[in-house]
């Protein structure tokens, strides 16, 4: 797989436009491809959309259109074929949301007919959109925005996910709601076990395509693509480009609307970025001083590794912290109720591998800090884009340490311009550290009657003696009372036959 195109200077093809389609200085930030015929939106009203859903998009506080909004919605409601690039956070989902929600209110709800079953094991379930994510956070955020839209709409979607009972979800199914989102795993299961047909597919949404292919979705997403039929719309949304995305969009796009939506800056400018130099020995003191010193309201703290993360989460406990652990292996239903912990305030500090960093909203986060620089300079935007959503103001905080410093200089070549680095204040060196304790298991006594079986005479019976090889030296068998042990062939006979005559006579 090819990686992402770092580059930030625009294509020969490509000018700077504002969202109503001429320059003019509060907006001249847009990039966008302009030879696509792009009809830009100010407003929502200036969109074809149901009142009901109007009313629903103004009680959820969206007054505005983001800039990619203001680029993709019309295209989206008109039924283009969409190749998106945009940052995290600039309300790509709003795009595909607010599309599906009026496509489905457009479309006959009618349940399938009757004659519509499986050969086999019950009826089989035609949907008109699917909304694909890589992760099962993703996905699930994505059900929660939908059911807000959707409050007060005729309008219902139907979750699949791995990690959660299979059978449950696909009772769900039996209410024939007409949105599935999902993930690529669980969703080739339900087609490959005959439950779901693609065949009235009228949208295919792709979120975050770029972290498809990252993790191994490539076949999968390339997989639906060819199920869906030809004439389905198709909205496909990344936070990076790349060779291979181009050459599915290509595949199976007709006539995309290929729409870049970046700044000048590729991270938000509400963003404080730094690096603090240090060395790998007195990383954890520093890291203890920095987050002592800015007392974030919410932070997430990324590592490049497990075994990192569950080492720093001890630490953190240890000094007094209450943090908390996510990785790629928890359980998902610990997973929901963590999440729902850290929205709801409960946890302060969340500790987190790059699986976390893309597609995981949680809002008000204020800070954002690299334990560990990422090893990718890709995944430093997708981290530090946790903070500073919906225009407010974030903090990224970075260790550059002798393990990973080394990848400052790729993220600032990526970033196109350089990280602010600092030094830390001395008197971080002089935290003490503390451990958890050790917890040794309190000795219990054995119950009366068990001790005194434990210490009776018959309890106390001599081992038997092994024939194992120990140490690997072979022990000698047994001793042995029988008195003709050692004697073979005629002697033995001879012995025998002797005892005999003693008994006989």
């Amino acid at each position: 797989m090819s990686s992402p195109n770092t580059s930030q200077q625009p294509s020969p093809n490509t000018e700077k436009l504002s969202s109503n389609g001429s320059n003019s200085p509060e907006e001249d930030h847009l990039l966008l491809s302009s030879n696509q015929n792009l009809k830009p939106i100010k407003h929502f009203s200036d969109l074809p959309l149901s009142p009901k859903l109007l009313t629903a998009i103004g009680e959820l506080g969206w007054h505005s259109p983001t800039d990619v909004q203001k680029l993709c919605l019309l295209h989206a409601i008109e039924g283009d074929n969409i190749l998106g690039f945009a940052q995290t956070g600039t309300g790509k989902t709003g795009v595909f949301l607010i599309a599906t929600s009026q496509l489905l209110l457009n479309l006959n709800h009618d349940l399938p007919p009757k004659d519509q079953r499986k050969k086999t094991n019950g009826p089989k379930y035609y949907p008109k959109v699917i909304i694909l994510a890589p992760t099962r956070e993703l996905v699930m955020q994505i059900q929660e925005e939908f059911e807000k839209i959707a409050n007060n709409l005729p309008l219902k979607a139907t979750l699949m996910i791995g990690g959660l009972d299979f059978d449950k979800q696909a009772e769900q199914l039996k209410q024939h709601h007409q949105l599935i989102v999902a993930t690529p795993g669980r969703l080739k299961d339900f087609i490959q076990k005959d439950y779901l047909s693609f065949d009235q597919v009228k949208m295919f949404v792709c979120d975050e395509v770029d972290r498809m292919f990252d993790i191994g979705f490539i076949r999968e997403v390339e997989y639906f693509l060819a199920k869906i039929p030809q004439n389905s719309q198709k909205l496909m949304f990344s936070a990076t480009s790349s060779d291979t995305l181009e050459e599915l969009c290509f595949e199976y796009l007709s006539q995309p609307k290929i729409i870049r939506v970046t700044s000048d800056d590729i991270t938000p400018e509400n963003i404080i970025q730094r690096a603090i130099m240090c060395s790998s020995e007195n990383k954890l003191r520093v890291f203890l001083g920095l987050i002592q010193q800015h007392q974030p309201t919410r932070a997430i703290i990324f590592v490049n590794t497990k075994v990192t993360a569950i080492w720093l989460h001890e630490k953190l406990r240890a000094n007094g912290f209450d943090a908390s652990l996510i990785t790629g292996d928890l359980p998902q239903r610990k997973r929901t109720a963590l999440i729902r912990r850290i929205k709801s305030g409960q946890i302060r500090y969340l500790i987190a591998t790059d699986v976390a960093s893309r597609g995981l909203h949680i809002p008000q986060i204020t800070h954002v800090y690299n334990f560990d620089l990422p090893n990718e300079a890709a995944n430093y935007i997708h981290r530090i884009g946790r903070t500073a959503r919906a225009g407010a103001k974030g903090y990224s905080y970075s260790l550059v340490c002798d393990e990973y410093g080394a990848h400052l200089d790729d993220i600032n070549k990526l970033l196109n311009v350089k990280v602010p680095c600092e030094w830390y204040p001395e008197e971080f060196l002089d935290i003490k550290l503390k451990d958890l304790p050790i917890k040794t298991p309190a000795h219990k006594p054995l119950p009366e009657k068990r001790q005194k079986k434990a210490t009776s005479p018959k309890s106390q019976k001599p081992k038997a003696t092994t024939t194992q090889t120990i140490n690997g030296n072979q022990p000698k068998p047994p001793s042995s009372n029988v008195t003709g042990q050692g004697k073979t062939g005629s002697g033995l006979i001879s012995w025998l036959k002797s005892k005999i005559r003693k008994k006989t006579s």
